[in-house]
């Protein structure tokens, strides 16, 4: 049995193990719901740190999580039994503003990184989450408000460091072993652990024209079509969300505690004329309760629903790239809202397009570039402890329900523990079976299986 006075040869970090006083709460991650227990929790300090604690493990024959940011729905960050490289500590970010640079490491998280690049007016894509882990969220993709203007957050990084299953570094780029790289910016973290990443600022104004519209669910269904009908005329600096939920405060009183429907809309540029005339028709729509449209900083727009995922709650999820709204999905989003299992539970509709949808669907492994939407759906409940399946057979109704629209997959980012066809269908099979190449070539042991798993072809 390990002991607390184990210490994983040639580690400097901390060493937790199931007698240190931190165990409990080391182990814990975001999703209440996902509770296990490893034998051990190495907090690298360093790659070197990253390096011994993969060694060590794959001597012993330990399962190995590597662990960023916490938030993965699935659980992705833990295991039972195992050894989790814990990442958070490397959260160093560095800006070189008159390069337009960020480098950032694996556990910096969103809100970190965005509180750097701000003072010099710079940002790259992110979630929409401050509290979620800057690698995770980039090695499934990436989307967030300055999306359609600027691509997916794997659309913005130029260079990462990773450490392999044989424990070799290497520095990837475009250059420099680009068949990993392509398999980086989506492929997710079956390849190695990425202990560095270098990322493309752009021009994002310390404050911009940003808000939410609220309905009462009553209005969704209209609402929701007229936002498809105006969706391809917008501007990539326009984005908007759609989110069908349990209103809570500050929400208008005569809707909390009810299901609603809230657009959040967004303008990445200055906060002027133009931007009040792009999105006029969106604000023009229905007849909202409230319209909180203004002037926001773009750090508090990346705080604006981190309410809405609070940390130790019970989640699960589902995702599906959408090829149009349709009246039939718009009521089954309102349907699902009326019938919500728990009042944290939600879904969500994205508008894609703009510079995403331009870039060739082979140039990276995310290969939904055509998809004009994606949809979200998390259920969520209070207590960890409580009996998940009514939560987990809400959201997957809804998900089954929003098929007839799909575009043929869903989010790799958001899709939940549903079998490795739909992690096939996640990234389409060409892009499938190129993946399975790179995972041959970087780690045909599988090692890195505590994700959605890509093995290895044969």
């Amino acid at each position: 049995m390990l002991s607390a006075r184990h210490v994983i040869p040639g580690f400097e970090g901390p060493v937790i193990d199931q007698f240190h006083l931190d165990y409990d709460r080391a182990r814990r991650v975001w999703n209440g719901a996902i509770d296990r227990r490893p034998a051990l929790i190495a907090e690298c300090l360093h790659s070197a740190d990253v390096r011994a604690a993969l060694a060590y493990a794959r001597r012993a024959r330990l399962p190995i999580a590597v662990r960023g940011g916490g938030h993965s729905l699935p659980g992705h960050g833990t295991c039972n039994g195992g050894v989790v490289i814990d990442l958070r500590r490397m959260n160093r970010v560095a800006v070189d503003g008159d390069a337009r640079l960020a480098t950032v490491g694996p556990g910096t998280k969103w809100g970190e990184l965005d509180r750097a690049t701000g003072p010099y007016g710079l940002a790259t894509p992110g979630g929409d989450t401050s509290t979620v882990g800057v690698a995770g969220l980039t090695l499934g993709g990436g989307l967030g408000w300055l999306s359609r203007m600027y691509g997916m957050t794997s659309d913005n990084l130029l260079a990462a460091a990773v450490v392999t299953a044989e424990g070799e570094e290497l520095q990837v780029d475009e250059t420099r072993h680009s068949d990993l790289f392509w398999a980086l910016r989506g492929g997710g973290g079956n390849f190695g652990v990425v202990t560095e990443l270098r990322f493309r600022l752009h021009d994002v104004p310390r404050s911009l024209l940003a808000g939410a519209l609220s309905y009462p669910i009553t209005s969704a269904v209209e609402v929701l079509s007229e936002l498809e009908a105006l969706s391809s005329g917008l501007p990539d600096q326009v984005s908007w969300t759609a989110a069908v939920l349990t209103a809570r405060e500050p929400a208008p009183a005569v809707l909390v505690s009810k299901p609603m429907l809230a657009v959040r809309l967004c303008y990445v540029g200055p906060p002027g004329e133009e931007a009040w005339a792009a999105l006029a028709p969106l604000r023009a729509i229905g007849r909202p309760l409230s319209d909180t449209v203004g002037e926001m900083e773009y750090t508090q727009l990346q705080r604006f629903t981190d309410a809405n995922a609070p940390w130790g709650a019970g989640y699960a999820s589902a995702s599906e790239w959408l090829r149009h709204l349709g009246r039939g999905s718009a009521e089954a989003l309102v349907h699902a809202a009326v019938n919500a299992s728990s009042p944290l539970s939600l879904s969500l509709v994205n508008l894609m397009g703009g510079a995403v949808g331009r870039l060739d669907p082979d140039a990276t492994a995310f290969a939904y570039r055509h998809a004009p939407y994606v949809a979200t759906i998390v259920a969520g409940w209070e207590s960890a402890t409580e009996d998940a399946r009514p939560h987990q057979a809400w959201a997957h109704d809804l998900w089954a329900s929003l098929l007839p629209a799909s575009a043929g997959g869903g989010y790799v980012n958001l899709i939940g523990n549903e079998g490795p066809e739909r992690v096939r269908s996640a990234y389409g099979e060409r892009h499938y079976a190129k993946l399975a190449a790179v995972k041959r070539k970087y780690d045909p042991d599988n090692v890195f299986h505590h994700n959605h798993n890509i093995r290895p072809s044969r």
